[in-house]
């Protein structure tokens, strides 16, 4: 796609839709910006930014870095998220960064269909270890910044279950399926 959508409506918006512009166009195919205009030092012809740490795409325009999540939603709506407003990846592929696979949510939802932590010990999502030689495995989440203790168990699998079943008797509060796998 050559041209944006949604013509940006406030300034700092507009600004990066018309540098983005300037240098690239929407691929649909790819779910990226591809880059047909070289500018003073930055990078090449082809696909722009680069990924993150954590696995996101991110460009660099007019001395910003975006994700480029951010840079679709502008294209395609004319507005990047506001504050307390993420990307969510619906399909939990952070590198398809296509508009039917994208949509803004708040933070707190976004958090509600996390990843388990590459950090976690125990293999499953909201399991750690207890201070407790007989049943070893605390359970527990968190809701609303609030800690819920699902209690101790004898085996990691015991522990997610019962914190499995609390995610399913309770949807009100929002946790998806794709939660801590």
């Amino acid at each position: 796609m050559k041209h944006p959508l949604v013509e940006a409506k406030t300034p700092f918006a507009r600004m990066i839709q018309q540098a983005l512009e300037e240098v690239s166009y929407f691929d649909m195919e790819l779910s990226c910006f591809i880059r047909i205009k070289l500018t003073k030092g930055k990078g090449n012809l082809g696909k722009i930014g680069c990924l993150n740490n954590r696995g996101y795409r991110v460009v660099g325009i007019k001395n910003f870095r975006l994700l480029q999540s951010h840079l679709v939603c502008l294209w395609f709506t004319g507005e990047l998220p506001k504050t307390g407003q993420e990307m969510d990846h619906i399909d939990g592929n952070q590198g398809r960064d296509c508009p039917g696979n994208l949509r803004v949510i708040p933070k707190e939802l976004n958090d509600k269909n996390l990843k388990m932590f590459k950090n976690n010990k125990s293999g499953y999502t909201g399991v750690r270890n207890a201070n407790s030689k007989k049943n070893p495995y605390q359970s527990y989440i968190i809701v609303n910044k609030k800690f819920i203790n699902f209690g101790n168990f004898s085996t990691r699998e015991e522990a997610a279950i019962a914190r499995n079943n609390w995610i399913q008797s309770h949807p009100e509060y929002g946790f998806t399926t794709r939660h801590g796998t």
